[in-house]
Formats: C-alpha cells, structure tokens, sequence
C-alpha cells in the first residue's frame, strides 16, 4: 500500500510491502536505498494547556495588519475528509497554510479516533500552538499566565507569516511516523516556506539514515534555514538530537527544573 510519494527531500515513496515484494523492489536497477519505518517524540517540557498542529481561533494567529501573501506561496489550508475541526475559513494573512500527515500512523494502527485527537491540522496538547506562536505569534495585547504578568505578548517575529504540517497526533505510544515528517517537509519546500522549525526528533543515527537530517540537507539545498530541538535528553555527552552540521540546532545552556530523560 502506497502512503507518500516525495520529490523535494528525497525522490522515493513510502509503503507498507510484504517481504516478498520488498525483495523484488530492492532488485529493480533503480532502487538506491530502503528504510524500514521509524517512529520519534516530540520535544517539550513545558507545554501551556490549551489544545495540537494549531488553534487558528488564537489571537497569537490574528491576521490583523499582515502584508498580504506572496505570490510565489503555494501552500493552502487543508480542509479535511470528514469535514469537520478545520476548514480553509480559518486561515488568515497570518495563518496562510495548514495540513495534517497521518498516513504513517494509521499504517502502524495507530488509534487517530476524532474522540481523542483531531486528523486535521487542528492542535490538541498545545505544542503546536506554543512552538508557532513563540516563532511568529502576533502581538497579544493583555496576556498574562493565570493572572501573573499581564502585559503583551507576542513571538520572535511578529511579523512572519505562518504554515503549519501537523505530524503529531495523541496515541498511546506518542509516536511520530518517520513517514509523515518526511511527507510534511517535502510538501512545506514545495509550498515555498522560508523557514522550517521541528521541536521533535528521532533516535540518533547516521546522518545518511536521519529522516530529519536528510529532509533538512534538501531544504537548506533549496536555501530553506531549518531549525531543530536538541532534545531532552540533558547534559550528558552525545545527548543532543537533530545535530547535523546544515540544521541549527536549538537547546537551553539553563532552566529552571531537573533534567530528564526516557
């Protein structure tokens, strides 16, 4: 069963194969390489309760005063199958672009019910929503944290647009499918993006075989600046994730709680 087929980070497709057909696959003159499924974690510790992907209905996504979109912008809102959690009304001047990658799960029998989390690009845990607004949110008049220091809001660059691939979904393994990260920033470089920020990572492995480093290699080829978490894995030596030479790799030298890992 086919899932993706990518042109921009790679030119090859995912899909679930027998044993038997993989062999013939892997015989054919143009094979180059096979990699069997993997599955990463998000990286956050604190994330604020609101709801994963995005909330459009936050202020922090307020198309208020925003130049319009560049022409070259092809990126669009996804509206999903079943119609319902999200529709292309919510995007804005802000908020230009939005889809979801869920195929990788579904193929591991991942449960994506609509009971427990949203197959759109609508945010459940909130992660989506902190990492795009802390990046690019809008000026937020009268924000404050459950009362404590009221004042403005806003993100690094106030004035950046936003796009959002949505690869995390509530499970019971809290898995992220390799298959879907890559189909969500092979889609983003041929939206156009500019800027790609991943807050999630994989298990640390050669770069050849990196899903986010390989995908990265590509958008930096297609002058895309990527930036990575580092993870949480702590202080310890070889504890930093997404750590290619090509990506910016983003971690705090301080906080304000212990360390931990798996």
């Amino acid at each position: 069963m086919l899932l993706y087929s990518y042109s921009q980070v790679m030119h090859g497709f995912s899909a679930s194969l027998t044993a038997t057909q993989l062999s013939k696959l892997e015989k054919l003159p143009a094979h180059r390489a096979t990699y069997h499924k993997s599955f990463g974690k998000l990286f956050t510790t604190h994330t604020p309760p609101t709801h994963q992907g995005i909330w459009p209905e936050s202020e922090s996504f307020n198309g208020r005063g925003m130049l319009p979109v560049l022409e070259r912008w092809k990126g669009v809102c996804h509206v999903c199958e079943n119609g319902t959690y999200f529709n292309s009304s919510l995007c804005n001047r802000k908020l230009i672009g939005a889809r979801s990658f869920s195929k990788g799960l579904k193929a591991a029998d991942e449960n994506l019910s609509a009971t427990i989390d949203y197959d759109s690009p609508r945010d459940l845990f909130g992660h989506g929503t902190q990492t795009s607004s802390t990046a690019a949110g809008a000026y937020v008049s009268g924000a404050d944290y459950y009362g404590y220091a009221e004042g403005t809001a806003k993100g690094v660059a106030p004035g950046a647009w936003v796009a959002m691939y949505k690869v995390v979904y509530y499970t019971e393994t809290e898995d992220i499918a390799a298959t879907d990260v890559l189909a969500a920033m092979d889609q983003a470089i041929a939206d156009g993006v500019d800027i790609m920020s991943l807050s999630l990572g994989f298990k640390q492995s050669p770069y050849y075989s990196d899903v986010i480093a390989t995908s990265a290699l590509s958008a930096i080829e297609k002058g895309i600046f990527v930036a990575c978490a580092a993870g949480n894995d702590g202080e310890a030596m070889n504890s930093t994730h997404n750590g290619a030479p090509w990506i910016a790799t983003v971690g705090a030298s301080t906080i304000d709680r212990l360390s931990w890992k798996e």
